[in-house]
């Protein structure tokens, strides 16, 4: 039992190794999300998982990254995430909205209680302090119910996942106002500097182009 013990302790801890160094990789939350949910998926036999992130007004959290057979509507799904709501309400949503976008010949709600949660679908709520930063659910409608356990280990994976998505969101909003200064700046530069209006639209065009990674812009 103490050896089953110690190897699962060095497996987890190799996994959240796996999953913090995804920190390091300079890449959009969306294409690190979905290499996140492989992640999840490999370690925790898993065909299918969703990201949820909170928006920017803190009262909702939005699809952010899919893997796996869902159902298209489930990119517009949120999760509300009022100030009172309890992490199991929220955990049950996440569940409740994963179990609704699977194949329908894979949904296996009974009509009695249709707020049952089948064994195949778990989910985690991540939380940066006390403030809910979003979620992740996973689906294993290809081989039925998970593995015993799969559902604990993802919930003793929420802090180093929360750690994670906290580092890349708050760099992105680092990197995004650091975008906005230097268009600022770059447009009070072009406004006095230039020496027609034809120049001021070609510098306006420049700027546009750059700013939204467009090949091509008009002004």
């Amino acid at each position: 039992v103490a050896f089953r013990h110690e190897h699962a302790t060095k497996e987890e801890t190799a996994l959240k190794l796996e999953i913090l160094r995804l920190a390091a990789d300079d890449q959009p939350i969306d294409k690190l999300g979905r290499r996140l949910l492989t992640l999840l998926g490999d370690e925790l036999e898993a065909s299918a998982a969703c990201l949820w992130l909170q928006d920017s007004d803190q009262s909702s959290l939005s699809v952010r990254a899919v893997i796996g057979r869902f159902s298209p509507l489930l990119r517009s799904e949120t999760i509300h995430t009022p100030t009172e709501s309890l992490l199991s309400d929220i955990r049950r949503a996440c569940e409740m909205k994963v179990i609704a976008s699977l194949p329908r010949k894979n949904t296996h709600l009974p009509r009695r209680n249709k707020y049952r949660i089948p064994r195949e679908v778990v989910a985690v709520v991540l939380k940066s302090g006390e403030r809910i930063i979003g979620a992740i659910g996973l689906a294993n409608h290809r081989h039925g119910d998970f593995p015993e356990g799969a559902a604990a280990r993802l919930g003793a994976l929420a802090p180093v996942l929360a750690d994670l998505v906290g580092t890349v969101t708050g760099r992105s909003q680092i990197l995004r106002s650091l975008l906005e200064v230097q268009i600022l700046q770059e447009l009070a530069d072009i406004s006095h500097s230039a020496a027609s209006s034809d120049e001021l639209h070609q510098g306006l065009a420049s700027i546009a182009a750059r700013s939204t990674n467009a090949e091509h812009s008009t002004v």
